[in-house]
């Protein structure tokens, strides 16, 4: 299996959604309890990550999809597999933020039954799925 580091290199914008070296992320999620990433893998291939933190009942998820394998349905197949994994199944809500020129991933997350709930701090536009009520 390829390294993060080079899966990354084939996708600069990957790198910089992140917004971490990917070992760091790595780590991160490797050994906070309230943190959880997964890489997509279709076929023998990594399309992607999911990166996702609890907090007080709720689960923010952040995703990406090499641009190769965008526009195949893929990101909505995440979410719903996403969504039914703990610590997320257990969560009250789910919470993306999506950059406000992102026309796809706003379809995305409409289409995967996420509703707009506002902008945070740094201007990304806030979705929100709210989930059964869970114990987290």
């Amino acid at each position: 299996m390829p390294t993060l580091e080079r899966l990354s290199a084939r996708d600069q914008e990957w790198k910089r959604r992140l917004g971490m070296p990917h070992s760091t992320w790595w780590r991160l999620v490797s050994t906070d309890a309230d943190r959880f990433g997964w890489l997509v893998i279709s076929g023998e291939e990594v399309i992607g990550y999911v990166d996702a933190e609890r907090e007080a009942g709720t689960v923010s998820v952040a995703m990406a999809v090499f641009k190769p394998w965008r526009g195949r349905g893929h990101s909505r197949t995440i979410i719903e597999l996403v969504a039914a994994k703990e610590p997320v199944r257990s969560a009250r809500a789910l919470v993306a933020t999506v950059e406000p020129d992102n026309r796809a991933s706003h379809a995305v997350a409409r289409a995967a039954g996420f509703t707009e709930d506002g902008h945070d701090e740094d201007g990304l536009v806030v979705y929100r799925m709210h989930l059964r009520c869970g114990d987290t």
